[in-house]
Formats: C-alpha cells, structure tokens, sequence
C-alpha cells in the first residue's frame, strides 16, 4: 500500500465485493477492473456481477485452475487467467538453462557421505525362514526317511503347506520325526500367513506403484527434479515432459488427484523434498537441475539449501541449476542480488504483464 501511495495513486480500504465499495473506487467509470484477489470464490462472484452490470468492461482476473479460466475466457468473455500456467514456461526454461558454476563454498573432492546400515525388511525375515525350514526338511528327509530329494523337496512343501496328500506320511516314523513335522506344519502356517500379509499389503497401499517409479528413477540421467505437485508444479512438470525432458516429481501427499494423473505420464515419489535422502531417491546425482515448486517460500528455499549442500557434498564438478518459486517478489529480488547458485523465479511477478496488457 504505501508504494502504491508513493507513486501517487490512490489506494480504498474495503471489501471489492461490495457495490458501494466499487462505486467509490469508481466502477462506473473504469475502463477496466483487475481482480487479483486469491480468493477465486469471491473474484468469480464480483466479476459475474460487474460483467452483467457493464458487458462492454474489460474485467481481468486472477483464477487458481486454468481449466476454469478458459471457459470463463469463452463462455462469459472475462480475462481471467492462471498464473501459474502463465508463469510455467518461464520455470521450464530456468530448468533448462545451462548451470553457472559458481566456485565459492564448492570443496574439490567430494566429501564421503556415511552409509547408513541397511537393516532387513520384516518380508524378507519371513522368506528367509520359510527357506531355512524347507532346506531343513529336505535334509531331514532325505537323510532320516531315505527319501530322494526330489520326493523330500515334495514333502517338505506339501508338510508347510499342510496340504498333504496321503502318499507320504509320518504314521509308521518315529517320534521325532512327527515332532519335526509338527514343527514344519505349525512354523509353515505362520511364516506363509507373514509373507501373504505383507504382500496383501504391497499390493494394495501402492507401495508397488512407488517401487516402480523408483526402478524407473533409476534409468534416468539428466532428468529434472520438480519439487511439489501442486498448481505450479504441475504446470511446470507437464511442460518439461512435453518438450521430450525425462521428469521426477516430488510430493508429500499420496492420494490426490494431480498425483494419481502425474504418475501416468512420469515417476512421482512421495516424501519430504528438503531431505537429502529423498532427492537422493530422485536420482539427484544424475539430474541437471531441480524446481522448487512448493506453496511455501521458505520450504522452496530449504530444498535449495539442501540440493546446495548435495552438491558440494556429492558433486562439485558439476553444477546444476536450482530453480525456487518465490511468492514474494521482494524476496526473488534479494536472492538474485546475493547469489548466482539459486534461479528464484516469482509467478505473480512474470503473470503481471499480461494482466497489464489485457487490461
């Protein structure tokens, strides 16, 4: 407000929704209205009514989904436009943009990263046993019941299975070798059930879906890393794979509709973006540039960090470029100003223009 003062215009305290309030802006006399309200409810309401009020106005409008505002743009004749959309060629060719290198905080060799233990997966202990008992069983068939190996290895899956089928049996054995077989059927029952959870499990949480896009991840080289899949990130991302770019997104809800569309056309994981470990995931040292597309200034700049430290952690011979959306084009300003590392890029700041011209 006070720059707009400073430039000598004039600046109405009030709600935009109210006739009166418009009036004393004069609507009556405008040859155009701008509404750049982020509330899309109340911008649709106020410019339905000043189009009715005066078709000949020329009524601009800011809208989150670009859908709507192209049938607002035919259907109602009103300009209204997404910025996001209108900003989202200007993040693709940031991404696409030669890097700067930039030696000051680089170190000349990488430094080591420490290897965290791996530790097994519940699953795989379930398979594990379930192999050492039937291992066991065919030694302890073969060698006690004289069995050939194959008849043991018959046995021992029809005793874990407890499907026996009659034609061999421990009736006239020994009591040991019934223990053992209770052993077999009892520790079968258990291990079989653990191994169809976790599998029932796999199958239906989308883990397998998120396997998949990480063997995918791990085809891909000079790929470009988005960061969010929300308005923004979306817009970016479906640019970027339109231009032929191999594309891996980032995003920390698993169930949402932009995800479940985004993931047909390229790898989407989910998980916190400002953890090295995940960027990690999306093939980061193969990339050749990451987009920080989040609804957040300050988590846009904490995954710039982070990507930042991987860089000079892991690959300080090849830059890359780290693209951040900037809400405040104060903030994108100052960021330019300090370092050449980041590529801060402000949506509302690169839609303005058109909503000048249109107006």
């Amino acid at each position: 407000l006070m720059q707009v003062e400073a430039w000598g215009e004039r600046v109405l305290i009030g709600d935009f929704r109210f006739a009166h309030v418009r009036a004393q802006a004069g609507e009556a006399s405008c040859r155009a209205m701008i509404l750049t309200s982020s509330d899309d409810e109340a911008s649709l309401e106020t410019a339905l009514e000043v189009r009715a009020r005066r078709p000949e106005l020329t009524v601009v409008m800011r809208l989150t989904e670009e859908r709507l505002a192209k049938r607002l743009r035919e259907d109602f004749g009103i300009e209204a436009y997404a910025p996001p959309t209108l900003a989202a060629d200007a993040f693709v060719d940031a991404a696409l943009e030669a890097p700067v290198q930039e030696s000051r905080g680089l170190s000349k060799q990488p430094l080591p990263r420490k290897r965290k233990p791996r530790q097994a997966s519940i699953p795989f202990l379930f398979f594990l046993g379930l192999l050492l008992l039937f291992f066991s069983g065919i030694a302890v068939f073969h060698l006690k019941m004289k069995l050939p190996v194959i008849d043991a290895a018959y046995f021992t899956v029809t005793t874990l299975a407890t499907v026996g089928y009659g034609d061999i049996n421990l009736q006239k054995e020994g009591g040991s070798l019934k223990l053992f077989g209770i052993f077999l059927m009892v520790g079968g029952v258990f291990l079989m059930a653990g191994i169809t959870s976790a599998f029932t499990t796999f199958m239906l949480s989308g883990e397998l879906a998120r396997f998949s896009a990480r063997m995918q991840v791990r085809r891909y080289k000079g790929h470009i890393i988005v960061c969010g899949l929300g308005s923004v990130g979306e817009a970016v991302a479906s640019g970027l794979y339109e231009r032929g770019e191999q594309v891996v997104v980032i995003d920390t809800i698993p169930i949402d509709d932009r995800v479940h569309d985004a993931a047909r056309l390229f790898p989407v994981l989910i998980g916190d973006a400002t953890r090295a470990d995940m960027l990690l995931q999306a093939g980061f040292l193969r990339a050749r540039a990451v987009v920080a597309a989040v609804s957040s200034d300050a988590i846009n700049l904490e995954i710039g960090l982070a990507a930042r430290t991987l860089i000079e952690e892991t690959r300080p011979d090849r830059p890359m470029r780290l693209v951040l959306r900037c809400f405040d084009p104060d903030l994108e300003a100052r960021m330019r100003a300090v370092s050449r590392n980041y590529a801060p890029l402000s949506s509302a700041r690169l839609a303005a223009p058109l909503f000048v011209e249109k107006a």
